[in-house]
């Protein structure tokens, strides 16, 4: 498994979770404030399907603030639920390169 955030000011984030050739989940969340971004509590889009959808789905997606930004806070489908535990605790964030 492979997976990715994007964090955007004010607290949203964007999460791709690749899991093999064909699965794929992908959402946009607001994050409270020391909140798992592979966690979720509250989801804005989420998408789940093959791996390039979903990757072109959340690139799609306009920036927090910006005009056709999904608004709707929902409750996150299940595979996000269970994201968080197969991330488990050994982590490996890098921040982007400048």
């Amino acid at each position: 498994m492979h997976a990715s955030l994007f964090t955007w000011r004010g607290g949203i984030v964007d999460v791709i979770a690749i899991f093999d050739a064909g699965t794929a989940l992908a959402y946009r969340a607001p994050l409270p404030q020391g909140g798992d971004p592979f966690d979720p509590i509250r989801v804005t889009w989420a998408f789940a399907g093959e791996p390039i959808w979903a990757i072109r789905g959340v690139l799609a997606l306009p920036e927090p603030g910006g005009h056709g930004e999904p608004v709707f806070v929902q409750t996150p489908p299940p595979l996000c639920a269970g994201l968080a535990e197969l991330a488990g605790q050994n982590r490996v964030i890098r921040p982007p390169t400048s």
